[in-house]
């Protein structure tokens, strides 16, 4: 590994154990008024020696300036003049690129005609700063509001073209509210606002050239319009996640601000910025079951500072400390949190085994509870949306780590410790986010909050009550699963979703008949089968189930709920999607109990 700009093939960085440390050759930052650039040394080696012959005497002594030592960063001073010309060639060039990935938006429209009304924008406004921001956080509220709340002016919203980060705040705001709200509030339906302001916004990124842009800005609207796309768009918007994650490498985000001549403002948005990417990037991977792009990208940005907006400005000369409570910025810290945590399991050898991951997660656990949740936290309202979050993924940590599943369909029995440690965590999860779906305080969120779903945290639960289990946490567990809903399998029928959520539907009825049924013998396995329990060919319950149309499988064993008397292959797609859908990008530690 060479240092310095000798090597003019060195142009990427290799993956880190630790996410604050790159041991690649830095590369350098060129700031100006569009915007920030940044290029690795092998590039600019490149540079320096074509180039360095053409230029003015000035800027070759400046050149013979820079050392050599890959440790030291430099800030270069871009020069407008041929700069901008340049820019203008290459804005046109990316209009195109952009237009070929995702439409032209609303060709040849006045912008200015798609924004809300005067006397509505201080309404999305604050659904943005109530709904959205707290959990897509990469926003410097104070200063955005005065730049959102000027176009309620009519002199701003003649004399200034929207810029795209106004439409990206409509829609994600559109998207917080439900359909009556949009009706009531907006006196428009919501498919329709949300048409309106993706076409704007997309329109005003293909404007800005966003696949070559240098505007934080830029990058933030469309970051902030992935986020809050739906759910069943998620195919297309990883293939978009994929830009944004070059776009921020082409700014020199994935470089932490400080080692720059950056203002302690500008250090902090690119931290948040940064890091609501790789999250995001993270997130939309596991929906669609497709590659992470930063997961392995070596980076050594700082995380984000847990401070309010209000400790923050643009003319603050030193950072800020971090608070020790619940800001507007825990929630999101508490999800980059969990993607440094996975970053770090990743490079864990196999030789060492499950303990150390379980230390891992449960430093993760501990730090999260002292640091944001802990109980003098409490009072803050923001704190159950925070905690929900922390349940969730917990849940789905301990469930990525044991494979119960997984174990449960090659017959293998896990530990009662680990048994009563996945299921107090997927309780607590489900309790958490049904205290969330029914406070009406905080029950309408973002998009990005909406989306994660406890399917896997709650079959895990019910194979568990349909088992038999009888102690308190099994009584509390009963309350949660008896008031959960399940989307219609008749709502869903072209997703992939409804083959899971058809037999999650059954094994749902299987709990209620349970619980309605009573205490039966066996310990509450009835017929002497319970979850995970396998019979024999040729047995009553195999001869019922194959009698009543089931399909018979020659390579799968049969496989009982309840007293359902259902075969394997009723209850395989619900088992491997279980086991498929709780996989971190490719992380998936098999250990035998």
């Amino acid at each position: 590994m060479s240092s310095g700009m000798d090597d003019g093939a060195n142009t990427g960085l290799e993956p880190a154990a630790e996410v604050t440390s790159i041991v690649e050759s830095f590369g350098t930052l060129e700031i100006g008024k569009r915007g920030t650039r940044y290029t690795t040394n092998g590039t600019l080696a490149k540079f320096h020696g074509e180039v360095r012959p053409m230029l003015p005497y000035h800027l070759c002594s400046a050149l013979r300036d820079f050392p050599c030592q890959a440790e030291e960063l430099r800030t270069v001073l871009a020069e407008d003049g041929e700069a901008h010309a340049d820019d203008a060639s290459r804005t046109d060039a990316s209009s195109s690129v952009f237009e070929s990935i995702w439409g032209q938006g609303i060709p040849g429209a006045d912008l200015l005609v798609y924004l809300p009304p005067a006397t509505q924008m201080h309404f999305y406004l604050d659904k943005y700063a109530q709904r959205v921001d707290p959990h897509i956080k990469i926003l410097h509220m104070p200063t955005e509001s005065a730049a959102f709340s000027a176009y309620a002016n009519a002199c701003t919203r003649t004399r200034e073209a929207p810029k795209a980060l106004i439409f990206a705040m409509c829609f994600s705001a559109v998207t917080s509210l439900s359909p009556e709200e949009c009706e009531r509030e907006l006196g428009e339906d919501q498919r329709t606002l949300l048409l309106k302001y993706r076409l704007a916004c997309q329109c005003a990124l293909n404007k800005d050239g966003l696949p070559r842009t240098r505007n934080v800005s830029v990058l933030q609207a469309f970051v902030l319009l992935l986020c809050s796309m739906p759910g069943n768009a998620s195919e297309e918007v990883w293939l978009l996640s994929g830009l944004a994650v070059r776009i921020a490498q082409q700014m020199g985000l994935h470089r932490d601000g400080s080692h720059f001549s950056l203002s302690p403002f500008d250090v902090e948005m690119r931290r948040r910025l940064w890091w609501q990417i790789c999250y995001f990037d993270l997130m939309v991977s596991e929906r669609c079951g497709l590659e992470c792009t930063t997961m392995d990208s070596a980076f050594d940005t700082h995380l984000p500072l847990n401070v309010p907006d209000q400790d923050l400005s643009p003319c603050t000369e030193d950072p800020p400390e971090p608070r020790c409570e619940y800001t507007e910025m825990s929630c999101s810290l508490i999800r980059f949190e969990l993607v440094l945590l996975l970053r770090r399991m990743r490079q864990i050898p196999r030789t060492e085994g499950i303990a150390q991951m379980e230390r891992c997660i449960t430093h993760y656990s501990d730090h999260v509870t002292n640091l944001y949740l802990h109980p003098r936290n409490s009072q803050h309202p923001l704190c159950p949306v925070g905690t929900s979050v922390f349940h969730f993924s917990m849940s789905k940590l301990w469930l990525l780590l044991y494979r119960p599943f997984r174990q449960l369909r090659n017959g293998v029995e896990l530990p009662q410790e680990i048994v009563d440690k996945l299921f107090v965590s997927c309780l607590e999860c489900l309790e958490s986010w049904d205290f969330i779906a029914t406070n009406p305080r905080v029950a309408q969120r973002s998009v990005l909050f909406r989306s994660p779903r406890q399917w896997h945290q709650l079959c895990y639960v019910l194979l568990q009550l349909i088992n038999g289990r009888d102690d308190e946490l099994a009584q509390r567990a009963w309350r949660v699963a008896m008031e959960t809903s399940l989307p219609p399998v008749e709502s869903l029928l072209a997703s992939k979703t409804a083959s899971l959520l058809r037999p999650l539907h059954k094994l749902m009825a299987q709990a209620r008949e349970t619980r309605n049924s009573g205490p039966t013998t066996n310990g509450g396995k009835a017929n002497g089968h319970g979850p995970g329990q396998f019979v024999e060919r040729g047995s009553d319950v195999h001869t019922a189930a194959v009698a009543a149309g089931q399909q018979e499988s020659s390579s799968m064993p049969e496989f009982v709920i309840g007293n359902s008397g259902a075969p394997w292959a009723e209850w395989q797609s619900i088992l491997d999607e279980m086991d498929m859908g709780i996989t971190w990008d490719g992380f998936s530690p098999q250990f035998a109990f």
